[in-house]
């Protein structure tokens, strides 16, 4: 049997949870609290109590249902993010590949100049070509997605 306590800490959790996403998604604190309380139907102040242990704060079951709900959504919306992100790095590699294959870089195989996977260790991907400039290692960091490009954006109370 789970208690009150026990129920509140565990969407406390979920709480911090979505907030943490959202911000290292781009959002501020704020903007990932009104986004919370937005779609729970509840306040700015709501969520901030509920992270702070308030004791004058209640979650009720259908409070603690849609915080569920939309921890649901956000990571869905964040896999479905990385997925594209994964296909879109794939295809710059496919590009990347045959711009040097149309160079003249005949000497070895495009997939051997990529970057060594994780499994394959150290040992290979030795010969790769460098990475323009606007890809390499010192490029300026993309945008982050907002939380408008994860399609979660604040709507108006309920």
């Amino acid at each position: 049997m789970i208690t009150y306590e026990q129920a509140v800490s565990q969407k406390r959790e979920t709480v911090l949870e979505i907030v943490e996403k959202l911000t290292g998604a781009g959002a501020g604190k704020m903007d990932a609290y009104a986004l919370i309380a937005s779609e729970t139907g509840k306040s700015s102040t709501w969520v901030r109590r509920i992270i702070g242990r308030s004791p004058n704060v209640r979650i009720d079951i259908h409070d603690a249902l849609n915080i569920h709900a939309l921890h649901d959504r956000l990571c869905a919306r964040l896999v479905a993010g990385n997925d594209a992100l994964a296909a879109s790095n794939a295809d710059l590699r496919r590009q990347i590949d045959a711009l040097a294959c149309a160079h003249g870089d005949h000497s070895e195989d495009p997939a051997s100049r990529r970057a060594p996977s994780p499994e394959a260790g150290a040992s290979t991907g030795a010969g790769r070509p460098a990475l323009p400039p606007a890809l390499g290692p010192d490029a300026p960091a993309p945008d982050a997605p907002g939380p408008s490009v994860l399609g979660l954006t604040p709507t108006a109370p309920r």
